[in-house]
Protein backbone atom coordinates (compact mmCIF):
# COMPACT_ATOMS: atom_id res chain seq x y z
CA UNK A 1 0.00 0.00 0.00
CA UNK A 2 1.39 3.17 -0.74
CA UNK A 3 0.64 6.40 1.44
CA UNK A 4 0.03 9.30 -0.75
CA UNK A 5 1.84 12.25 1.14
CA UNK A 6 0.69 15.98 1.19
CA UNK A 7 2.07 19.31 1.27
CA UNK A 8 4.35 22.03 0.19
CA UNK A 9 7.55 21.17 -2.33
CA UNK A 10 10.54 23.67 -1.60
CA UNK A 11 9.84 24.84 -4.81
CA UNK A 12 6.24 25.56 -4.71
CA UNK A 13 6.89 27.76 -1.02
CA UNK A 14 9.46 29.48 -2.98
CA UNK A 15 7.42 30.57 -6.08
CA UNK A 16 4.51 31.41 -3.39
CA UNK A 17 6.67 34.05 -1.50
CA UNK A 18 7.69 35.42 -4.83
CA UNK A 19 4.73 36.06 -5.52
CA UNK A 20 3.80 37.62 -2.02
CA UNK A 21 6.59 39.74 -2.15
CA UNK A 22 5.96 40.73 -6.10
CA UNK A 23 2.31 42.26 -4.51
CA UNK A 24 3.83 43.55 -1.00
CA UNK A 25 5.99 45.71 -3.44
CA UNK A 26 3.56 46.79 -6.15
CA UNK A 27 0.81 46.92 -3.12
CA UNK A 28 2.29 49.50 -0.62
CA UNK A 29 3.48 52.69 -2.15
CA UNK A 30 -0.48 53.32 -3.45
CA UNK A 31 -1.31 52.54 0.40
CA UNK A 32 0.87 54.69 1.70
CA UNK A 33 -0.57 57.56 -0.71
CA UNK A 34 -4.29 56.48 0.08
CA UNK A 35 -3.27 56.62 3.64
CA UNK A 36 -1.84 60.43 2.94
CA UNK A 37 -4.99 61.69 1.28
CA UNK A 38 -7.14 59.97 3.63
CA UNK A 39 -5.49 62.12 6.44
CA UNK A 40 -5.50 65.10 4.09
CA UNK A 41 -9.33 64.01 3.80
CA UNK A 42 -10.34 64.00 7.27
CA UNK A 43 -8.76 67.30 8.65
CA UNK A 44 -10.27 68.96 6.00
CA UNK A 45 -13.76 67.79 6.76
CA UNK A 46 -12.62 68.69 10.62
CA UNK A 47 -12.28 72.03 9.88
CA UNK A 48 -15.24 72.03 7.40
CA UNK A 49 -17.75 70.40 10.38
CA UNK A 50 -15.79 72.83 13.18
CA UNK A 51 -16.73 76.33 10.73
CA UNK A 52 -20.22 74.42 10.32
CA UNK A 53 -20.73 74.28 14.00
CA UNK A 54 -19.57 77.50 14.68
CA UNK A 55 -22.20 79.34 12.39
CA UNK A 56 -24.91 76.95 13.76
CA UNK A 57 -24.38 77.78 17.37
CA UNK A 58 -24.24 81.12 16.39
CA UNK A 59 -27.54 81.25 14.35
CA UNK A 60 -29.16 79.10 17.56
CA UNK A 61 -27.81 81.51 20.21
CA UNK A 62 -28.18 84.73 18.94
CA UNK A 63 -24.71 85.29 19.51
CA UNK A 64 -21.06 85.81 17.78
CA UNK A 65 -19.77 82.66 17.81
CA UNK A 66 -15.12 82.38 17.27
CA UNK A 67 -13.37 79.95 15.52
CA UNK A 68 -9.93 80.82 16.63
CA UNK A 69 -6.26 79.43 15.53
CA UNK A 70 -4.36 78.18 18.71
CA UNK A 71 -1.60 80.68 18.56
CA UNK A 72 -2.00 82.43 16.10
CA UNK A 73 -1.52 79.41 13.82
CA UNK A 74 -3.65 77.01 12.38
CA UNK A 75 -1.10 74.32 12.32
CA UNK A 76 -1.66 74.35 16.19
CA UNK A 77 -5.03 73.53 15.86
CA UNK A 78 -7.83 75.72 16.19
CA UNK A 79 -10.63 76.47 19.16
CA UNK A 80 -14.55 77.39 18.60
CA UNK A 81 -15.87 79.17 21.17
CA UNK A 82 -18.30 81.91 22.57
CA UNK A 83 -18.39 84.27 24.93
CA UNK A 84 -21.83 85.79 26.60
CA UNK A 85 -21.54 88.61 29.24
CA UNK A 86 -17.72 88.24 29.09
CA UNK A 87 -17.58 84.76 30.05
CA UNK A 88 -15.73 82.66 27.57
CA UNK A 89 -16.81 78.68 26.71
CA UNK A 90 -15.32 76.58 24.28
CA UNK A 91 -17.04 74.51 22.64
CA UNK A 92 -15.03 72.77 20.53
CA UNK A 93 -10.99 71.95 20.27
CA UNK A 94 -9.14 70.61 17.53
CA UNK A 95 -5.47 69.40 18.13
CA UNK A 96 -2.48 70.49 16.32
CA UNK A 97 -1.96 68.83 12.87
CA UNK A 98 0.89 66.24 11.97
CA UNK A 99 4.19 67.88 10.99
CA UNK A 100 4.24 67.39 7.73
CA UNK A 101 0.78 68.72 7.03
CA UNK A 102 0.91 72.53 6.60
CA UNK A 103 -2.71 74.66 6.72
CA UNK A 104 -2.13 78.08 5.07
CA UNK A 105 -4.76 80.57 5.45
CA UNK A 106 -5.26 84.28 3.86
CA UNK A 107 -3.76 85.88 6.72
CA UNK A 108 -6.64 85.34 9.21
CA UNK A 109 -6.16 84.10 12.89
CA UNK A 110 -10.05 84.17 13.65
CA UNK A 111 -13.02 84.05 12.23
CA UNK A 112 -16.41 85.23 13.53
CA UNK A 113 -19.68 84.16 12.64
CA UNK A 114 -22.81 86.47 13.96
CA UNK A 115 -25.69 85.83 15.02
CA UNK A 116 -27.42 86.00 11.53
CA UNK A 117 -25.09 83.41 10.68
CA UNK A 118 -22.47 85.75 8.71
CA UNK A 119 -18.80 85.47 8.69
CA UNK A 120 -16.78 88.51 9.17
CA UNK A 121 -14.03 87.88 6.98
CA UNK A 122 -13.29 85.97 3.95
CA UNK A 123 -11.34 83.11 4.35
CA UNK A 124 -9.31 80.69 2.29
CA UNK A 125 -8.33 77.58 3.94
CA UNK A 126 -5.26 75.05 1.85
CA UNK A 127 -4.05 72.22 2.99
CA UNK A 128 -1.21 70.54 1.83
CA UNK A 129 1.59 68.00 3.36
CA UNK A 130 5.01 67.05 2.35
CA UNK A 131 3.86 65.66 -1.02
CA UNK A 132 4.48 67.46 -4.70
CA UNK A 133 1.56 67.27 -6.48
CA UNK A 134 -2.40 67.99 -7.21
CA UNK A 135 -3.17 66.33 -3.44
CA UNK A 136 -4.35 69.59 -1.75
CA UNK A 137 -8.01 70.58 -0.15
CA UNK A 138 -8.80 73.79 0.04
CA UNK A 139 -11.81 75.53 1.50
CA UNK A 140 -13.39 78.80 0.75
CA UNK A 141 -15.46 80.53 3.31
CA UNK A 142 -17.10 83.16 2.56
CA UNK A 143 -19.05 86.42 4.15
CA UNK A 144 -22.29 84.62 4.04
CA UNK A 145 -20.87 81.88 6.20
CA UNK A 146 -20.90 79.49 3.55
CA UNK A 147 -18.17 77.33 2.83
CA UNK A 148 -16.39 75.43 -0.66
CA UNK A 149 -14.29 72.61 -0.86
CA UNK A 150 -12.27 71.99 -3.60
CA UNK A 151 -9.82 68.44 -3.95
CA UNK A 152 -7.21 67.65 -5.78
CA UNK A 153 -5.33 71.25 -5.50
CA UNK A 154 -1.52 72.11 -6.27
CA UNK A 155 0.56 71.86 -3.31
CA UNK A 156 4.29 73.51 -3.79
Amino acid sequence: MIMKQTGLTLIELVVTMAVISLLLVMGVPQFQSTTANSRLTTTINKLTGDLAFARTEAIKRGVSVAVTANGNNWINGWTTAVTISGATENLRFSPALTADTALNTSGVNAIQFNADGRSTATVNFSLCDDRTGNFGKTVNLVTTGQTFLAVNQACP
